[in-house]
């Protein structure tokens, strides 16, 4: 009786954690769909905007060579943050608001 409920209770954690990463893993493709899908918009726009989009994929979103070879630990920044250090704040609050919007799973949510 007790291996049985060892057992099954290991399956139930599996099962959870599978779920949990599953979830993890839709919600992080989501929230980069959201934010192409914002990026894609705004450089439909006009050239000015197009540049800037073109900008902030290079230093935003790319792994330049050198942060690459370095040894140094390099502070992260959120998309706004980012967006503001090149220029383009509106682009930030754009993609901050497009992120926003994206619901995240239940059982992840309860985490």
């Amino acid at each position: 009786m007790r291996r049985i409920v060892i057992r099954s209770t290991a399956a139930g954690l599996a099962l959870f954690i599978c779920v949990i990463a599953y979830q993890g893993y839709s919600y992080a493709a989501a929230l980069g769909k959201a934010t192409e899908d914002v990026l894609n918009s705004w450089a439909q726009l006009n050239d000015v905007q197009s540049a800037e989009v073109s900008l902030y994929r290079a230093e935003c979103i790319s792994i330049p060579a050198s942060a690459k070879e370095s040894k140094v630990p390099v502070r992260l920044e959120s998309n706004t943050e980012c967006a503001a250090r090149i220029g383009a704040p509106t682009l930030g609050s754009a993609i901050e608001i497009a992120t926003d919007a994206v619901s995240v799973p239940a059982p992840l949510r309860w985490l």
